[in-house]
Order: structure tokens, then sequence, then C-alpha cells
């Protein structure tokens, strides 16, 4: 029966927290989503750590972008589509490339012009009191 689900003590738990509760320590389940979110933010620093190590250890010759598509399809295509005119590039529809990459780019333009004035309010608020 070893097989079995009724030889497992510890049924429908993760790895982490059936080794938590082998080791005695108490354990609720905010220690053990206390654990995974740890985990989980560790894993998101140590990936950046490596990212910018590599980018800085990259020689400079390599550095430089060879690829000519966003200069001509996906900034024109992304600054046409957060300026409200729609899914082309000069006159004609975009449809050289599927549409998911100028759309982030359109909302990465578009977001900070709403919230120029907001931020630039909030600043001019804050100095006011400084």
């Amino acid at each position: 029966m070893s097989g079995s689900s009724f030889s497992d003590p510890i049924p429908h738990t993760d790895k982490i927290t059936q080794r938590l509760l082998r080791s005695g320590m108490p354990l609720t389940l905010k220690t053990a989503r206390r654990q995974r979110t740890m985990l989980l933010a560790i894993s998101g620093i140590v990936a950046i750590l490596a990212h910018a190590t590599f980018l800085l250890l990259l020689p400079a010759a390599w550095q430089k972008n060879q690829s000519s598509d966003y200069v001509e399809y996906y900034e024109p295509v992304a600054q046409k589509l957060a300026a409200g005119a729609g899914l082309v590039l000069g006159s004609k529809p975009a449809l050289r490339y599927p549409p998911g990459i100028p759309m982030l780019y359109a909302a990465t333009f578009w977001i900070p012009t709403r919230w120029t004035s907001v931020t630039g309010q909030g600043c001019a608020y804050f100095n006011h009191f400084s």
C-alpha cells in the first residue's frame, strides 16, 4: 500500500510544508504562505541580479541592437496607437507582425502621458509644504 494515498501521513501538502511539519516547527497556513512568498522574492532577486551581471559583463560590441524592427516598425506603430490613430504604419494597416508587442509598447508610451499631470500636481503639492 505504499502507492496508496492512505500511506501518506500528510496528504495534499507540498514538500516545503511536509518538511516543516516533520521538523517540529509550529506550522500555520500563514507560516507556509510567508515561506513561499520569501522563496519567490529570493528567486526574483537572484534572477534580476543574474540578468544585471550578464548585462554588465557583456562586451560593448555585443551590446548594440542589430535589429531595426523596433525603430522601423514597433515604435512608430506604438506611437500611433498611444495617440489614438489606430494600428497603422504610415497610412497603411500595420500587419507585418502580430499586434501584441506594439500594444504593450503603446501602453508604456500612453501611461506616462496620463500620469504626468497627476505626478506634477502631487510634486507641486508637496513642494508647497517643504
